[in-house]
């Protein structure tokens, strides 16, 4: 009888991971849905493709995504480091695919970009920088651009800071979304924030975690559980205006159920964001562009949510206060925090319009 309820124990296992591999090869066709007109059809010369690039010895992967291949050419940088958002931009239907070409990378090592034999040390914020140079002049030239725009949210911030330091020759402008200025002063502002609004809401559990792990910098061996606690409570107080409500499950569910990776790159998925947290995190720590980065030669727009204490919005506002730029501009989002770009889609599409384009 005991051997009779195991073999049965294994028959249902066994049915139960076919239903869920066969549920996830349908959410998994590694295709971009082309982009169609109110009638229904599909808008001509608009573009909706999914690539691999080699670059600098790297397949990486892109998908590249427009109404008309004549709007100019828009790099996004994804956060993190290792989170591509491009998930929640297409779930929300929230991108600026009307106005430009979008080019959606996914970075060394993460998603379609991860390989099992890529060289782990090769991870890095510089090394990362140079691959989007080489695809910003790719796409230039393939798009028969003088120049194009790049916007980075989050950990994508650096990338593109250190990108348009190096080369502010291939950009009509920078855009960042959260921008990262100093990491040792936001990480500080971050737990203080989760700690004094825990106490607001006397709750007693958030309380003892943060008390337990103790104000950044985490140095000590379980420091990305320690850094994962933190960022968890944060979540929570972060926004009074739209406080969020999504579960981890819920996010991760985004990633899995996106049709534009395959079963490998959502397998890659949480490969690269180990990667990306074991390899970058150090790099995203140390940012200081107030020493680092004090003068950029391009125009820059910075948009920040004003409840942002991922990014602290005080610190990046006192960066782009002593940032010298030929020109420059900053808007503070009333309703938002960490993601402006979604939280508030319909104010971040019409400055992208009205402020940022017409330097094109």
């Amino acid at each position: 009888m005991k051997l009779k309820w195991i073999r049965w124990i294994f028959i249902l296992i066994g049915v139960l991971l076919f239903i869920f591999l066969s549920v996830l090869s349908h959410w998994s066709p590694q295709k971009t849905d082309s982009i169609y007109n109110n009638e229904g059809q599909i808008i001509e010369n608009s573009i909706s493709k999914i690539e691999n690039i080699e670059i600098n010895g790297v397949s990486q992967r892109v998908v590249i995504r427009g109404w008309d291949k004549n709007n100019p050419v828009l790099l996004h940088l994804h956060g993190g480091p290792g989170n591509p958002d491009r998930p929640f931009i297409r779930r929300l239907n929230a991108h600026v695919e009307d106005l430009f070409t979008v080019i959606y990378w996914d970075q060394r090592g993460i998603g379609g970009s991860y390989h099992k034999d890529i060289e782990p040390h090769s991870i890095s914020l510089v090394q990362i920088a140079d691959d989007g140079i080489v695809i910003s002049e790719y796409f230039k030239e393939r798009f028969n651009k003088d120049k194009i725009y790049i916007q980075g949210h989050s950990w994508g911030t650096a990338v593109g800071i250190t990108m348009a330091q190096k080369r502010p020759d291939l950009f009509h402008a920078y855009i960042g979304i959260g921008q990262m200025a100093s990491s040792a002063r936001s990480e500080k502002i971050s737990y203080q924030y989760a700690l004094e609004e825990a106490h607001k809401a006397h709750n007693e559990k958030d309380i003892k975690v943060l008390n337990d792990i103790g104000s950044p910098p985490y140095l000590e061996e379980n420091w990305i559980e320690n850094m994962l606690k933190q960022r968890q409570i944060l979540w929570k107080y972060e926004n009074p205006e739209n406080p969020v409500e999504q579960s981890m499950f819920q996010i991760y569910m985004v990633y899995i159920m996106h049709p534009e990776y395959s079963i490998f790159d959502k397998i890659g998925m949480l490969k690269g964001a180990g990667l990306a947290m074991k390899y970058l995190w150090d790099d995203a720590m140390n940012i200081d562009f107030f020493k680092t980065v004090p003068n950029l030669d391009l125009p820059i727009y910075i948009i920040q949510g004003k409840y942002d204490k991922h990014t602290s919005t005080v610190v990046a506002k006192t960066y782009f206060d002593s940032l010298n730029a030929p020109l420059k501009q900053y808007f503070e989002f009333e309703k938002s925090a960490h993601a402006p770009h979604f939280e508030e889609y319909n104010r971040y599409k019409k400055i992208l319009r009205e402020e940022v384009l017409k330097l094109n």
